[in-house]
């Protein structure tokens, strides 16, 4: 058994890794600062995601947000979730790396997710 089968069997949920462009809003919990930016997504679980940013975002590692990440609607496939609203925490910030000049950004998921389609 290796590292990485040990960390998969703590995992709560799978992790789906998908690179999707999208927007995102965070209301701050303790200023009420809204903070957003565009983004791409790395990967998500029903405990929280990872996304990567081109420039620093303004989010610190223990911010405590209500999100809104926004991607592109499809009229190839109705059926593509196009939100997802959670309250989340930012648990860290990844500095761009020689391989990937983006910014990294994890979240954990304190309440949510919830996934929404344009039409409802």
């Amino acid at each position: 058994m290796c590292a990485e089968d040990v960390l998969e069997e703590r995992r709560l949920f799978p992790r789906l890794y998908i690179s999707l462009p999208f927007e995102y809003q965070a209301l701050l919990s303790d200023s009420g600062a809204i903070l957003s930016d565009s983004a791409f997504l790395k990967d998500i679980s029903l405990t929280g995601l990872h996304f990567l940013c081109e420039t620093c975002p303004k989010l610190n590692p223990g911010d405590i947000a209500d999100f809104t990440f926004k991607f592109r609607q499809s009229d190839v496939n109705p059926l593509i979730i196009n939100e997802i609203r959670a309250k989340a925490l930012v648990k860290r910030i990844e500095p761009p790396l020689e391989e990937s000049p983006q910014f990294g950004v994890v979240v954990e998921f304190l309440s949510g997710p919830i996934f929404k389609h344009a039409g409802y």
